[in-house]
């Protein structure tokens, strides 16, 4: 796992990661369905234009879903992944394994 401070971090590689992440780059579940690349629910930081089922956004393009995740993640998370904060981004889904697959993302790319 890199060893990331907040300022040498890249969001838009991060951004990639999470979305390999959660989605398979988009292609497999809401990043199909709604082109919500991350799992991002509707919230106060990126309020989404539209809302699906179980209060994930929808987006027109997976660009907007990279651009809110990249504003939450500066927000909020600051710094590169750990497993405290895989676990609250995943909603404590299997943390490792999705720390994992962004670790290995991340550092392939």
């Amino acid at each position: 796992m890199p060893k990331k401070e907040a300022n040498t971090l890249d969001l838009n590689k991060l951004s990639h990661a999470v979305a390999f992440a959660e989605t398979h780059n988009c292609t497999k579940g809401y990043g199909k369905e709604y082109r919500n690349c991350h799992g991002i629910k509707n919230g106060n930081t990126a309020p989404c234009p539209k809302i699906g089922r179980n209060r994930m956004c929808i987006y027109e393009t997976t660009e907007e879903s990279h651009a809110a995740f990249k504003k939450i993640w500066a927000k909020w998370y600051k710094t590169y992944p750990n497993l405290r904060l895989a676990s609250i981004w995943s909603g404590n889904d299997r943390p490792r394994g999705w720390l994992q697959a962004v670790d290995n993302y991340y550092n392939s790319h």
